[in-house]
């Protein structure tokens, strides 16, 4: 039996209004209803049309601009998904709209994987980019260390005030 025709047949609608209660119980059942869309397989669509009627009868009680105020407080799902379910309810076809919103989170979840795959790749890029970097460096340190070293010591000294490099020898290192 399709959404539709169990709203149609008043089933969801019988069970929405039979009690309204308190905001608390509302949000208690919104939840559960929630929860167990998460975790249903075959009645998830049913939770999530019982969990969007609930909303819908819960925004009307709330004075105006307290309803996001109340869903922050009480619903553990966004604004975003709340919304997603009151359109879901308010549809002429709850399947119709369940089924474009199925494809939406789909199309979603997959432009989300590219994206992640296309920063992985950047930042993979610039970490080889540094490495590489840091080896040429470590290449060019190694080489100017052994010309250094080569050079007799009048020379150091010399390429030591020319350049501004100032090199502790083994006592002063020890000794400061």
């Amino acid at each position: 039996m399709t959404l539709y025709r169990m709203v149609s047949r008043g089933r969801l609608e019988a069970q929405a209004r039979a009690s309204p209660g308190s905001l608390d119980a509302a949000a208690r059942a919104i939840n559960d209803h929630l929860l167990k869309s998460a975790k249903a397989e075959g009645t998830s669509d049913y939770h999530r049309v019982q969990a969007g009627m609930k909303l819908a009868e819960v925004r009307k009680q709330l004075p105006h601009g307290e309803w996001r105020k109340w869903c922050r407080a009480n619903i553990q799902r966004s604004i975003r998904d709340i919304n997603r379910l009151l359109k879901i309810v308010g549809a002429a076809d709850p399947d119709a709209a369940l089924d474009q919103d199925r494809a939406a989170t789909k199309g979603r979840m997959q432009e989300h994987r590219v994206k992640t795959r296309a920063r992985a790749r950047a930042l993979d890029a610039k970490r080889d980019a540094r490495a590489s970097l840091l080896d040429e460096v470590s290449n060019h340190v190694a080489f100017l260390a052994r010309q250094f070293l080569a050079l007799d010591d009048d020379d150091q000294a010399h390429f030591m005030a020319l350049t501004g490099l100032v090199f502790l020898s083994k006592e002063k290192r020890h000794a400061g």
